[in-house]
Formats: structure tokens, sequence, C-alpha cells
């Protein structure tokens, strides 16, 4: 693990600080406009209904994933065997420090625990750095279930555990 950065689940007490940082990353990167600005936003319901884990560096939270397991309310597209990666956001001051890649693995992780066999997620067509994370991590492109909502074309990719 990278020198002083913590992977952990998220207090109910960090419900905001997670969903502003979501929103920001999304927005800033020119993801999340419209109504689901607001989703990104609502840490609480991500606290609630999934598996919220954050990344802290000296006490700061700079990165943040959800973790949806199957039949959850935010698991989209995931089988019954699947858990579902969502909404992966890292402080733009934090990148390059192996953050993603840590959140990624403790989603990995907590799925294996739960005795299931793979993790799904989808990214944007140009999500690139998060395509590359994913591809490093083994992750593996499963164009049968790409899917496309209003104009946003997102783009599927499993990892058997």
């Amino acid at each position: 693990m990278p020198a002083g950065i913590t992977v952990r689940r998220a207090d109910l007490a960090e419900a905001d600080l997670v969903g502003a940082l979501t929103e920001r990353v999304y927005r800033d990167g020119g993801f999340g406009s419209g109504a689901y600005a607001d989703v990104l936003r609502d840490g609480r319901s991500r606290l609630r209904d999934g598996i919220v884990l954050v990344a802290a560096a000296d006490g700061t939270i700079t990165g943040t994933v959800t973790l949806a397991l199957p039949g959850t309310p935010f698991a989209h597209m995931c089988r019954a065997d699947e858990a579902e990666v969502r909404m992966l956001a890292v402080d733009q001051a934090a990148r390059g420090h192996g953050v993603a890649n840590l959140l990624m693995a403790a989603c990995e992780t907590l799925a294996r625990d739960q005795g299931l066999a793979a993790m799904i997620l989808c990214t944007e067509t140009r999500m690139h750095a998060a395509q590359r994370l994913y591809e490093r991590r083994g992750y593996l492109r499963d164009p049968a279930r790409d899917w496309q909502i209003r104009n946003v074309h997102l783009i599927a990719y499993r990892l058997p555990l």
C-alpha cells in the first residue's frame, strides 16, 4: 500500500464529503452533468444501500468508491453472482499515488469475501484513465453488456474472481 494511504468503509458522518468529492471529480472531468450530478452528490443513499469505501491520507479523504452487491439499489447491471463497482472518484491532487488501485483491490476483496464469482462495472467511453486502471487489474471488456443512457455510451468490464 502506498505510504500514508488507508482504505476503509465510510462512516455516515462522511456521507456529505463522499458525495461532494464524487460529484466534483466527475464534473471536473466533464462527466456527471444534469440529474446524475444529484446521484453523485448523494453520499447518504450510497452509504445506506451500498458499501462505500474511502481512501484517506493524513486524515483527508482523497478517494471513494461504491460497491453494489446483487439485488441492492445501486446494482444496475450485476448478476446474482457479481458485485458492481460504481462511482469511483479520486481527488485530482491525489492522482498518481495508487489511490484508485487500492480502492479497486478493496472492492475485489469484499466481493470475494461475499463468495461472489466476478466484478462488473461500466465506464464512459471517454474515461481513458479509468479504462487503463481496469485493464491493468485484469478486467476484460464485456461488449455484450455495453449500454447507453440518453447520449452517454457506457462500456462494460468484468473481472472473474
